[in-house]
């Protein structure tokens, strides 16, 4: 649901597995490369959310060491698969698209907000959902990484 800080948390996450540091209380095992997509909040805003959560969490630029990448609204559009009448058609571009970036920057996590404006289905039909997610099971295989769907 709507407003219930769902895109909050998946800064704080994010922001806990570039680092290291466990700031939700939880154990981080290493610093992780992320790829963070949020496709609600424009630049200037997801820029004012990731600096108060650092400042709340007392974090630094250089605790992120570069490991955190951000795309937000504008910057990236995702249509990973929609209904074609006939099923569920993959684009397979996007698909391969993400598995390049997340190769090429050696990301352990992508994570995306929200998971509803990535593809074109009807989300009360568990199988056109299951073949959305096994776009997204493809790019983590593909790219060895684990995908966080908001």
């Amino acid at each position: 649901m709507g407003g219930s800080g769902k895109s909050s948390l998946s800064i704080v996450q994010a922001l806990a597995m570039a680092t290291g540091k466990p700031v939700l209380g939880e154990e981080v095992t290493r610093p992780r490369n992320v790829l963070l997509i949020n496709l609600e909040d424009n630049r200037a805003a997801m820029d004012k959310r990731i600096f108060a959560a650092m400042k709340h969490y007392s974090l630094k630029q250089a605790d992120l060491g570069g490991r955190l990448i951000i795309k937000a609204k504008g910057e990236i559009k995702i249509k990973i698969a929609k209904a074609d009448g006939r099923g569920v058609k993959r684009t397979e571009e996007q698909i391969k698209s993400h598995i390049d970036v997340a190769l090429a920057n050696k990301i352990d996590v992508v994570s995306i907000d929200p998971f509803v404006k990535t593809h074109g289905v009807n989300e009360n039909d568990n199988n056109q959902i299951q073949a959305v997610v096994e776009c997204y099971d493809d790019i983590a295989e593909g790219a060895n990484c684990a995908v966080h769907l908001w």
